[in-house]
């Protein structure tokens, strides 16, 4: 779905990988709008499922939970954090 030209120019793109089940991850994105052509807001689905729909997603840097606060996409997480509290 994103050739590595358009991947390589989002530079706060991020995303979390929540451990589901064994071998099988989520993926949480809450900054896949930032991606031209790709319309939605949010992605939370198990990243295989991603994977067969040729959406992929390859960390460059990991960033531990405790750093999050200090990261772009912290306003994002908090947004999302009020949003399943309502």
């Amino acid at each position: 779905m994103f050739d590595d030209d358009q991947a390589e120019n989002l530079p706060d793109h991020c995303w979390l990988e929540i451990s589901a089940v064994p071998r099988e991850e989520l993926v949480l994105d809450l900054t896949c709008d930032q991606a031209r052509g790709f319309n939605r807001e949010i992605v939370f689905e198990v990243k295989s499922d991603l994977d067969r729909a040729r959406i992929y997603y390859v960390p460059r840097d990991r960033v531990e939970v405790a750093d999050l606060p200090k990261n772009p996409v912290w306003p994002r997480y908090q947004k999302l954090l009020l949003n399943m509290a309502a």
